[in-house]
């Protein structure tokens, strides 16, 4: 390790030792911005501008080659520039950077200084590498030792280096280690085996100031290292024996004293609380929250993918646009397991208007003006920009992250101060919102299952679609994110306030094939904008007309006004929800009546009449047709067969035969399991004959019913019916 008498350095441009003194006590191991839990460090400009004078005298002493700077834009995982990896990354090069120039290791400085470093530098010093894992995750206050147990000191005042206890996991240290891995791959001579440079190779050539008595021009080299003498350190550092030990050994130690919790996982009441607070509370501050919050939950948005929207990631071109209503919009993310930018479908959501992203956007854009850039720039701009009315809609910066770790913590601590998970240092992550969605998205799907029938079991497409959506690099990933999600909705079933645990059936919103999807959407061509900026302003015109100029909160109540359900059970909310009823009389209200509906549908009278544009059980190519002979008030098989005894002589009408078929197919199917052997035979053999029927109608004439009754025989032996047409 070099010292300062070492160097060609005035010793005038040493700082003062009553400033490294306070330096030492103010800049460096002081708190100046917290980030991901650890202390931002940094050099006064003084003591700063020396550390460059060292690096660059280290640079001319070696004459390494400074004419070309290779660029980390890349990592050995195939991350590119821009990603939060290699962000993270930088912050721990810049780390080490000013630690080893505070120690006097410049050859280190200098290679991960990624603004002086040269083309061929040299690789880090191991030991330097193995002290800053000591320095990180030490005990705050205690004296840094080096292998001999040696305390370290500062090389400009000679005062002990102390541990910064910043490291309380495993998972800086190694983050710390990969960034310093990627930076040595970045150059030939710096991969591979760590070795120092070789003693006797160095003695067998001669110094700079003596090179003429170089022998032939060539260097000489030891019989360790025949024709190739080992001059220079060469070799990946971060594997050097020194660095890997201390690693192993600091890693141990952090595991042992670390409790692995996971992030938050916030549940729809919880989220319905969160927007009660935040939307009502009338700042913009608390509804630009409250916007993130829902955009990160519907999408699976990791923190850093949610705070990096802009306006333009909006492809209008896929969105679905009615004449008068937006039913669906589409938004391009690239997080760090995407190879390419994947696009993501955003649904409206009638059932539970308070849980829709489309409404809330819309709202939020129509407040702000944000026309260009970031969707979610930082609040002080946002309203300073909105205060001075100077502001055109960009916004070119976005929320930092340490900015919204702040804000959720603060949220979520206020919003449930009573609930130990829930407390300002719980473990909220940049996984909160992405563990929600799991939670919503589990529950949505068995939503479904549950409405539909119990004893079919949940499709696996559903679950990989889940995993798609989520854009996971393997499975195993995502069994940490669905954790005990299907027990967690059992429990909710079984609670009283389930009506605040309700979600709407969750549909997929990954969408790979972009081609087809925009070749589906022509019809939607006339009313799409060329922004998302734009479709809100059509929104407030067309489906919510509301002036410009509303505060959010009515915008917002506007949006959510939903047309009322003329469905069984959407009139049975509404008069639950007039009726003021206590929450325990209500769900035990409803289960009654669930009961009565079941009770009934297996003892109902079978003989409703069918009404031609209301019968769930028509088929669809009887639509907007009359019928020549409608079948009503048949309650029984014994007239159903008497019917279709007269319909099946010859010149019998095919369509009233097809109408009596499609009652059979419909008695059959409610009650097949009381009908006895010889009726069940029978109705068995027409149900067969009908669907038949249902599908020659339908793919061998296009719909038309009138062409395929025309080429029936006059005597149709139903029993025997097949389809007879060439395909």
């Amino acid at each position: 390790m070099q010292t300062v008498d070492s160097l060609l350095i005035p010793s005038s441009l040493f700082p003062s030792i009553t400033n490294i003194m306070s330096m030492a006590s103010t800049t460096v191991f002081e708190t100046t911005a917290r980030a991901f839990g650890e202390r931002s460090f940094g050099l006064s400009p003084d003591d700063e501008r020396y550390r460059v004078l060292q690096v660059q005298a280290f640079i001319l002493e070696h004459g390494l080659d400074t004419s070309i700077q290779v660029e980390f834009n890349t990592t050995c995982r195939g991350l590119r520039k821009g990603s939060s990896t290699i962000k993270d990354y930088s912050y721990y090069l810049q780390n080490i950077c000013v630690f080893s120039g505070l120690i006097g290791d410049y050859q280190t400085s200098c290679l991960f200084d990624r603004e002086l470093c040269p083309r061929n530098p040299l690789p880090a010093v191991p030991e330097t590498i193995a002290l800053y894992y000591r320095w990180k995750s030490g005990k705050k206050g205690e004296a840094l030792v080096d292998k001999n147990n040696a305390p370290v000191k500062m090389v400009a005042s000679g005062d002990v280096v102390q541990c910064t206890g910043d490291w309380k996991s495993p998972s800086p240290l190694a983050k710390a280690r990969a960034a310093f891995l990627n930076i040595h791959i970045l150059y030939d001579e710096l991969r591979g085996e760590y070795e120092h440079s070789c003693p006797e190779c160095c003695e067998l050539n001669p110094t700079e100031s003596n090179v003429s008595d170089r022998r032939g021009g060539q260097w000489r080299s030891c019989s360790r290292h025949a024709n190739k003498p080992l001059l220079v350190p060469r070799g990946n550092a971060v594997h050097a024996r020194v660095a890997a030990d201390v690693y192993n050994r600091v890693k141990t130690e952090l595991h042992s004293s670390h409790t692995v919790k996971g992030s938050l996982q916030l549940n729809p009441r919880q989220i319905r609380q969160l927007r009660e607070c935040l939307l009502n509370s009338g700042s913009l501050y608390d509804q630009q929250t409250y916007t993130i919050i829902l955009m990160g939950i519907k999408l699976f948005l990791r923190a850093d993918e949610l705070l990096s929207v802009k306006i333009e990631d909006f492809q209008m071109v896929y969105a679905v646009v009615h004449d008068k209503c937006v039913r669906s919009l589409a938004v391009k993310v690239q997080g760090k397991s995407d190879a390419r930018p994947v696009l993501l479908k955003i649904w409206k959501d009638d059932e539970n208007p308070e849980f829709c992203l489309i409404r809330l956007l819309f709202c939020y854009l129509k407040v702000t003006g944000i026309k260009e850039g970031y969707l979610f720039p930082p609040f002080a701009s946002l309203k300073q920009s909105m205060k001075d009315n100077s502001h055109d809609g960009k916004y070119y910066t976005g929320i930092k992250y340490c900015s919204w770790l702040a804000r959720m913590k603060a949220i979520i601590g206020s919003t449930f101060p009573n609930e130990d998970n829930h407390t300002p240092d719980g473990c909220i992550g940049t996984h909160t919102l992405r563990k929600t969605a799991y939670l919503f998205a589990t529950w949505g799907v068995l939503r479904k299952w549950s409405s539909s029938t119990k004893t079919k079991p949940i499709s696996d497409i559903m679950h990989a679609q889940i995993l798609m959506s989520a854009r996971h690099a393997s499975v195993g990933h995502a069994c940490s994110y669905v954790l005990d999600a299907c027990t967690l909705h059992m429990l909710a079933t079984e609670e009283r306030d389930q009506e605040l645990q309700s979600v709407s059936p969750w549909e997929t919103i990954h969408l790979f094939q972009t081609n087809s999807a925009y070749q589906i959407l022509v019809n939607s061509r006339a009313n799409q904008m060329q922004s998302i900026a734009e479709q809100a302003d059509w929104y407030f015109q067309n489906e919510t007309p509301l002036p410009s100029g509303c505060p959010f909160i009515q915008y917002y109540q506007a949006a959510c006004r939903v047309k009322p359900s003329t469905s069984l059970q959407g009139q049975l909310d509404d008069v639950l929800t007039r009726g003021g009823l206590p929450q325990v009389l209500e769900g035990e209200l409803r289960k009654l009546i669930r009961s009565m509906v079941l009770d009934a549908g297996n003892k109902a009278n079978l003989a409703a009449p069918l009404v031609q544009d209301s019968d769930p059980f028509l088929s669809p190519v009887q639509a907007g047709v009359k019928r020549s002979c409608p079948v009503r008030g048949l309650d029984n098989l014994d007239e159903l067969r008497t019917l279709c005894s007269s319909l099946e002589k010859p010149n019998g009408c095919k369509k009233d035969l097809y109408a009596a078929l499609l009652e059979i197919h419909r008695v059959f199917t409610t009650r097949q399991s009381s009908l006895g052997d010889g009726a069940r035979r029978w109705a068995r053999f027409r149900v067969r004959a009908f669907l038949i029927m249902k599908e020659c109608i339908a793919e061998c004439f296009n719909g038309n019913e009138n062409e395929y009754f025309a080429s029936l025989p006059s005597k149709l032996a139903v029993t025997k019916h097949h389809c007879t047409c060439v395909k």
